[in-house]
């Protein structure tokens, strides 16, 4: 049976996670959008940081391209209206 977090540990990996994205989008150049962020794609080392994985989706952008677009990408599922 697998121990629970405790809300510590939890926001120490959200946290891990945006921190890993912001870098990503705003500190790469090229700027990298992943397109398919879910918790099976945020991997944990041995101290429970967190790991942004799974770039098979992702986008470069040069600084002068936008991330907006119409087009869906990622995993099958709920999409809002």
């Amino acid at each position: 049976r697998s121990e629970q977090l405790d809300w510590d540990a939890r926001l120490r990996i959200i946290l891990g996670a945006a921190k890993g994205l912001a870098y990503l989008h705003h500190d790469c150049s090229p700027r990298i959008i992943h397109r398919d962020i879910k918790s099976s794609n945020i991997l944990l080392d041995s101290n429970l940081e967190a790991r942004v994985s799974d770039f098979g989706l992702a986008k470069l952008l040069e600084d002068e391209e936008s991330h907006i677009t119409t087009i869906v990408a990622g995993t099958f599922g709920y999409l809002a209206p």
